[in-house]
């Protein structure tokens, strides 16, 4: 029974180490992503190149989802909803930088001040959100490492959402003293 237990806490030394090493690969692919398809001047301009950022979603879903598994299979709910709330997040500040981007040509600044509060309200989403996943307690290096990069891409979504806003209070300003 001894040797069994050695055996089975070496197995998970080393499926651990193996997690770590495609952790940190992907939080380098956020940072990545970020750079190539947000770190821009005149973000709201330019059409966005989602692919980098949408590639390092992916593999962090995969990641989390593969590493919310416990030793007999079942998946970790708190993990999931994270996962689902990082993913719905991401998807609704592409969609308000798709429509002020629609919206920009036509210098309608009441529309465009509509996506103010949106892009507040997901900031605020990812601020809670990470401070909820900072607070989950596994014991799984595994589920650790899920959970930083839960951390990392609710990080990266509250700095785009900051950006974006930056950038659309700047464009309703240069279209007032127009």
């Amino acid at each position: 029974m001894k040797k069994q237990i050695i055996a089975l806490s070496a197995l998970l030394t080393m499926a651990s180490g193996l997690y770590g090493a495609a952790a940190g690969d992907i939080l380098k692919s956020f940072e990545f992503g970020y750079n190539q398809t947000f770190n821009k001047d005149f973000l709201l301009q330019e059409p966005l190149n989602l692919r980098p950022w949408n590639n390092a979603l992916e593999d962090m879903e995969q990641f989390v989802t593969e590493s919310s598994k416990n030793l007999v299979g079942n998946k970790d709910p708190l993990l999931l909803k994270g996962l689902a709330e990082i993913k719905n997040a991401n998807a609704d500040i592409i969609s308000i930088i798709e429509t002020i981007q629609t919206t920009l040509p036509s210098k309608d600044k009441v529309a465009l001040r509509q996506n103010i509060n949106p892009i507040a309200e997901i900031k605020t989403r990812m601020d809670d959100a990470k401070d909820r996943f900072n607070k989950m307690s596994f014991t799984l290096a595994k589920k650790k490492d899920a959970q930083e990069l839960l951390v990392n891409a609710a990080s990266y979504i509250e700095k785009i959402a900051t950006k974006v806003r930056v950038n659309l209070l700047k464009q309703i300003e240069a279209l007032i003293n127009y």
